[in-house]
Formats: structure tokens, C-alpha cells, sequence
């Protein structure tokens, strides 16, 4: 075989190689089941097969779903707040864009085909809201249903124009989260389109810290900067779900973005639809963990091989609901309003997060036999 014929010459065959490298590279990893000690096969279920090669698709999906908010008057560190005033030299069409910018409040995400929008409380309260949904050149009235400051969420309404290609979100579950994976941030900060930045999720909200009012650790903390564009936009994880609102930067060296867990913004949906805020309760008791000794005391007299998580009662006010109720100290709570409880921090979050004229069925453990008791919260002193 003469030299050049079917046979590669050094930098072609370098080439191939390099090519059937980076193929293989972006190729989605095809999982080999695993061995069983019989030998058959094991279904395993990869839900992020390799890291994304862009967020293109992603990205372009998501923004269908972002509605850009703004007001009738100049807003004060809003995202038109990073841009100079232009020369008047530059003509009226720049000074229009730059009034408008000055009207720019943020982001919201749409959640329904009827214009129900999420975003947050601080951007809203106060004032008179447009939002521009996706693909529409024209801005709409919104009415604020509810907002609650806490947690810095509100609910909007608005009706989409005929000229909108908007499309509901479509919502994941926070608690699914992992640390390290992949996350971006969408927000529309002028009216103009989508502003995308990406990240990995660098840490997560703690159990003992489950909501913002306990400060920065009841965020999702992610590398993707969350500025004043995206803040009130989604932060979508690599499933294309919408696993957090985007509320804050960390004022930090690391300048990471803070985004409040979807799933406190579900379980407070409701009452924000239906009374317009978060009317928070009391029950007059303190909760801690109960010790990991008790817990299993209690899973064996049950007949359970998993350990009983509960919240043990360490103090009843005199004459609060609690005690009114039957409750005393020293009871461990195990379910409340038929739901397990899986410590003593969500158990405070699920009662004060009740609303008011809710009786809540709390079943106890005490004295070796369980009890069901009925308790009538009370208004949370303003």
C-alpha cells in the first residue's frame, strides 16, 4: 500500500481521535445496569446524565414563562439604576428607553393560563403594577392579590394580551434539590427580553431553618447572580422546573444569589389567593427535637422500624391554646392535621403558617399510648 492510501497520516488520525473524544463528550451518558449479587441486572435511574453543553433550550422555554414588571413612577434601585443617564445629544428615542428603564421594577413568573404571577413582595408593595408578558408589546394592569413581607412573596393578576406566546411554569419541588447541581436564573429587567445567568446550587436551605424569616439560611444559595433584573424571576434547575424565587444577592465577596424555596412559596399560594396575606398564629408552647433515645422508644412500642422524628412539648403557656387544648409538657407530637411531623422546626412553620379559624387535630405521645387533642390557634400579636 502506497503511502496516502487507506492509511492516516499522523495529524489526520490526531484530528479523528480529538473528534470521537469531544462526540463522546457531548453525548448524554448511557447508564450500564448495575450487578446483583445473583447476577441480573439493577434498574438505576440517572436524572442529570452530564453536564449541559448550554442552556439554549432551557433558557428558551423559561422565558416564556417570565412577565416583566413595572410602575408608574421612577423606582429607586431598580435595574435602571446601573446605566448613566445618556447625553441629550443622543436624541428623544434614548430618553424614552430611559424613562421606561426608570419605571422597571423586576420579574414575576406566570403560574396559570388565567394570569396569576409570583414575585416578590418588596418590588410590588405600595404600588401601582404593569406587567409585560412574554412576546407582547403591550403592558397591563396587574392587581395585587396578597403579598406577604416575611417571606417577601406576592401574588399577582394580570390577563395575558392576545399577542402573548406566555406559558404557565412549570414548578418542581425545592426539596429535591442537591447541592452542587446545576441552576439558572431568568429574569426580564427592561421589557426587553429574557437576562440569564447560571450557576450550581452552593447550599441549601437547612431543616432547622426552613424559612426566610430565620434569615439568609432559609434560601437556596446559588453561583448564579441574582441581581436586580432577575429578582422576583425563577431559578430553574437542569429538569426545566422552577425550584426557587429569585429574591437577594448575598452582600458578600461571593456575591451569591438567594432564591426562596418553591415549596414555601406553594404552601403559601393559597392563603395569599384566598385572604391576601399570612395571617400568622400562636399556639402558646415551645418544641424542640425529641432525642434520638426517645424516638426510638416510641417506634418500638409502635411496631415501627423507623425511627419517630416528633417534637417533644418543653413548655405550655398558662392558659394558652395549648393548655387548653390538653397539651402539657413533656408530650411528643406526632402528626398534626394528619400529616407526620419531621421535626420541631416545620412543626412551627406548619402551625403559624396555619391561618386563623383552623382547629388543628395534634396526636401525642404520652405516657406510653397516643392522644388526640383539637387546638384553636390564636392571632399572632402584630
Amino acid at each position: 500500500m502506497s503511502p496516502g492510501q487507506g492509511q492516516l497520516k499522523p495529524h489526520a488520525l490526531l484530528a479523528v481521535l480529538l473528534l470521537a473524544t469531544a462526540l463522546n463528550a457531548c453525548r448524554p451518558r448511557q447508564h450500564q445496569p448495575a450487578a446483583l449479587a445473583d447476577g441480573g441486572p439493577a434498574s438505576v435511574k440517572i436524572i442529570y446524565p452530564a453536564a449541559p453543553r448550554s442552556f439554549v433550550k432551557l433558557v428558551k422555554r423559561a422565558a416564556r414563562w417570565v412577565v416583566h414588571l413595572q410602575t408608574d413612577g421612577a423606582v429607586r434601585n431598580g435595574p435602571a439604576d446601573w446605566l448613566p443617564p445618556p447625553p441629550e445629544a443622543l436624541g428623544p428615542i434614548n430618553a424614552q428607553w430611559v424613562r421606561r428603564s426608570r419605571q422597571a421594577l423586576g420579574s414575576g413568573i406566570l403560574l396559570d393560563k388565567s394570569g396569576t404571577i409570583i414575585t416578590n413582595a418588596h418590588l410590588v408593595s405600595d404600588r401601582s403594577v404593569w406587567v409585560r408578558f412574554s412576546g407582547s408589546a403591550k403592558a397591563v394592569a396587574a392587581k395585587i392579590v396578597g403579598h406577604d413581607p416575611r417571606t417577601d412573596i406576592a401574588v399577582l393578576s394580570a390577563t395575558p394580551p392576545e399577542d402573548s406566546d406566555a406559558k404557565p411554569a412549570k414548578l418542581g419541588r425545592s426539596s429535591d434539590l442537591s447541592l452542587g447541581e446545576w441552576a439558572f436564573a431568568v429574569g426580564n429587567p427592561f421589557g426587553y427580553g429574557p437576562q440569564v445567568t447560571a450557576g450550581i446550587v452552593s447550599m441549601l436551605p437547612t431543616k432547622e431553618t426552613p424559612i426566610s424569616t430565620h434569615g439568609y439560611l432559609g434560601y437556596i444559595h446559588t453561583t448564579a447572580r441574582i441581581n436586580a433584573a432577575n429578582s422576583g424571576g425563577p431559578l430553574i434547575n437542569m429538569l426545566g422546573e422552577v425550584v426557587g424565587l429569585n429574591t437577594a444577592i448575598q452582600n458578600d465577596e461571593t456575591d451569591h444569589g438567594l432564591a426562596l424555596p418553591i415549596d414555601v412559596a406553594r404552601e403559601l399560594l393559597p392563603a395569599l389567593k384566598k385572604d391576601g396575606r399570612i395571617a400568622r398564629v400562636r399556639v402558646g408552647m415551645y418544641v424542640d427535637q425529641a432525642p434520638e433515645a426517645l424516638r426510638k422508644r416510641i417506634a418500638t412500642a409502635l411496631k415501627s422500624d423507623k425511627s419517630i422524628a416528633g417534637a417533644v412539648v418543653t413548655q405550655v403557656e398558662d392558659k394558652g391554646p395549648a393548655a387548653l387544648a390538653g397539651l402539657r409538657r413533656g408530650d411528643v407530637i406526632l402528626r398534626i392535621d394528619g400529616q407526620a411531623v419531621s421535626d420541631a422546626s416545620q412543626l412551627a412553620w406548619r402551625i403559624t403558617t396555619a391561618g386563623l379559624g383552623h382547629a388543628l387535630t395534634v396526636e401525642v405521645w404520652r405516657d406510653g399510648q397516643r392522644h388526640s387533642f383539637t387546638l384553636q390557634p390564636q392571632p399572632m400579636p402584630e
